[in-house]
């Protein structure tokens, strides 16, 4: 992995997706994948592996995952299950300067999926 300022995340590789989390010392995000930035000037599109799921809403992700509790309180819907949405970016849009990025370079990406494989039964 690199280490990136945000001016140098939005230069690197600009024409294709790459994989990163955010940086703080000692803090990680998310494992995140942000599209290409041509075009755009200070900002991008990213999917965060782990919170898009694939519903049409966030009420209709809501009456899937929980069931209504007392005191308009949601109780998990324990075995429920969720495709994630691994296609559908969000902007980032939070025009941070001072964020840095753990960008994952081409031999990380296939480590990792050389080791998700492995959970494959």
């Amino acid at each position: 992995m690199i280490l990136l300022n945000r001016a140098q995340f939005l230069a690197h590789q600009p024409d294709r997706e790459v994989v990163f989390v955010t940086y703080e010392p000692h803090v990680f995000g998310p494992i995140t994948i942000r599209h290409s930035v041509k075009g755009l000037t200070d900002d991008w599109f990213e999917i965060i592996l782990s919170q898009e799921l694939d519903f049409d809403s966030d009420n209709e992700a809501m009456d899937a995952l929980a069931n209504p509790g007392p005191a308009d309180r949601y109780v998990p819907r324990v075995g429920a299950t969720a495709r994630p949405d691994l296609e559908m970016p969000c902007r980032d849009g939070c025009f941070e300067q001072d964020q840095h990025f753990l960008v994952w370079e081409d031999d990380d990406v296939r480590a990792l999926v050389k080791r998700l494989e492995r959970t494959i039964g």
